[in-house]
């Protein structure tokens, strides 16, 4: 913002700038960064954030001037840790989609069949933006086009078996080759499943003394 707005830094006008980020679709998403300049009047950023809160219905965060949003800030250092415990060896990818979608309240897809669609190469594109390190299997899946949906292949890959059926297969990190699906078999997901609230099955998913606890304390706290 501040190099974009050099050029209006020696008249008045610089007072009254400022940007705005919205995560698309901005009609449907509730979140609305604002991001004041060193020049920006205080009065500017409290009517903008007053209109957006009351009037647009918008939840609004105030910025820093860093590249990408507040949510890739968080999500993506997020996402990091996943992939590092996946690189790991201590929880497959099918572990990982059976603990981080429906059981936290996020979409079914959950972190490795959206990564699929968002695009793996997106994905390394905005981690390395954010000076944050994929695990090096990441990076060979994207130096070989294993990048998700749009190549046919990513974490997940559909193929037609024999009988003209389709099948989906998984990604071993290890060897970068694909494998049959296998279901997780997290017993205290099952459990949780019986806690209607919300917050309430997130705790005690988190504090459990199993390795649904383990994977929660270990990539939900560094965000927290």
């Amino acid at each position: 913002m501040d190099c974009q707005l050099e050029h209006v830094r020696h008249s008045d006008r610089g007072a009254g700038r400022g940007a705005q980020r919205r995560l698309p679709p901005p009609l449907a998403r509730h979140l609305l960064e604002l991001i004041p300049t060193a020049e920006t009047l205080k009065e500017v950023v409290d009517a903008v954030t007053n209109f957006a809160d009351h009037h647009l219905g918008k939840g609004v965060v105030i910025a820093k001037d860093s590249p990408n949003f507040i949510g890739n800030h968080l999500a993506l250092y997020g996402v990091v840790h996943i992939l590092e415990q996946v690189e790991s060896g201590a929880f497959t990818i099918e572990e990982v989609d059976a603990m981080t979608g429906p059981a936290l309240g996020r979409p079914k897809s959950a972190t490795f069949r959206t990564l699929d669609l968002a695009g793996i190469d997106i994905l390394a594109h905005v981690v390395h933006n954010l000076n944050l390190t994929l695990p090096a299997f990441v990076e060979k899946m994207v130096e070989r086009k294993m990048v998700g949906e749009k190549a046919g292949q990513g974490f997940y890959k559909r193929v037609k078996k024999p009988d003209g059926d389709s099948e989906i297969l998984t990604l071993d990190p290890a060897t970068l080759e694909y494998r049959p699906r296998k279901p997780a078999k997290l017993g205290s997901l099952e459990a949780a499943a019986a806690i209607g609230d919300l917050r309430e099955r997130v705790r005690a998913l988190y504090n459990g003394k199993d390795r649904v606890g383990e994977f929660l304390r270990a990539t939900l706290k560094p965000t927290l």
